[in-house]
């Protein structure tokens, strides 16, 4: 699309600022937690992730697959309960017996202190491929 954008195309301009703002991964996220991560990682320059996607039959909010990092953002709503948290540390567990790093963010975290998600994200993300 970008070839075909030329000088003098009607529309080209906001084409190209459309395309400029297009990130594929927010159509798979499910919450404004997931949106909001994402935005996190463009911000700071962290590559982006896959979202939503299965790792060993367990559906990951984010995976970077080349490195073998896992982020589960958790929302106030969906992890509040015992029961949600059992099930969260039995997924963790299994995703960590395949090599898996796997790290939770809450919340609270990533939409009120954003610089520290993302300079832990890129902590994890540095020392998986120093593992790779």
């Amino acid at each position: 699309m970008r070839a075909a954008c030329g000088s003098g195309w009607h529309g080209s301009t906001a084409l190209l600022a459309a395309l400029d703002a297009y990130v594929p991964q927010l159509a798979r996220t499910k919450s404004d937690l997931e949106d909001e991560f994402i935005f996190v990682c463009q911000r700071y320059d962290i590559p982006l992730p896959e979202v939503n996607t299965y790792v060993h039959s367990i559906e990951c909010d984010c995976h970077w697959p080349e490195l073998g990092l896992v982020v589960e953002l958790d929302g106030g709503g969906n992890h509040n309960s015992g029961a949600k948290r059992h099930i969260d540390r039995r997924k963790e567990v299994k995703l960590r017996a395949h090599g898996l790093t796997v790290v939770r963010y809450s919340e609270d975290q990533v939409f009120k202190t954003p610089a520290a998600v993302a300079t832990d994200t890129l902590a994890q993300l540095e020392q998986r491929r120093r593992l790779a």
